[in-house]
Parts: C-alpha cells; structure tokens; sequence
C-alpha cells in the first residue's frame, strides 16, 4: 500500500517538474532535487533564455524499479513511462526515464530529493 502511495506522488511529482521546467521555476524544482543536479538542470534551463516551452503530460506510469537502503540514506529508483504534448505543435514525444531518489535517515522529516535521472 504504500509503494501505491509512493508513486501516485511521483506521478504528480512528475507532473510538478514538467509545469515548472516550463515555466523556469527553479525555486520549485530546487524542492525536488539535490543540490548537484538542480545546478545541473538549472544551467540548462537557463541556456533555453526566455524561450517559451510549453508542454504538458498527457499520461505517465511510474514503476518503483529499486528500494534500498543503508544506516544513514532510503534509496529508491522509480521508471516513468508515458506521454507529453509540445502544446503549440501538437506533437507528442514518448517518455522513458528513471529518477534515482535519495532520502537521508538521520534527519526528521527528510524529503526524498532526486540524485540522478537516467533517459
């Protein structure tokens, strides 16, 4: 049951990232990533300018692929699967990739945050 729990909030965690890479929300992106990869998704955001991207998820699966752990850190590889639209052409593009996430144990509350993404 949780494992359903978990990836429903992926699937809209998915959804969250898509919306804010759109729109270059770092700030909300910087909520989900770790430090390493949110300046690597940063600099390439910021090297589209002010282009507009506009796409949106037209479905996504998710599919937890690995759990492990350790004494200090959860570890969880999650597969996506799925569709997005480019809105001002129409043209759909298959999504296939895997979100490494990482979730320290020591500390109360940690959020899981993203370490790496395959595609």
């Amino acid at each position: 049951m949780y494992a359903n729990a978990f990836l429903e909030g992926a699937r809209g965690h998915f959804d969250t990232l898509q919306r804010a890479w759109n729109d270059n929300k770092l700030e909300v992106m910087q909520e989900y990533l770790s430090i390493e990869l949110y300046n690597a998704l940063a600099e390439e955001r910021r090297s589209y300018g002010s282009e507009e991207i506009n796409s949106s998820v037209v479905f996504i699966d998710a599919e937890l692929v690995r759990a492990d752990h350790s004494m200090l850190n959860a570890e969880v590889s999650v597969k996506f699967t799925g569709k997005t639209r480019d809105e001002g052409s129409g043209q759909e593009s298959d999504v296939a990739e895997v979100w490494h996430l990482e979730r320290k144990l020591d500390q109360a509350n940690s959020p899981w945050l993203i370490v790496g993404i395959e595609a």
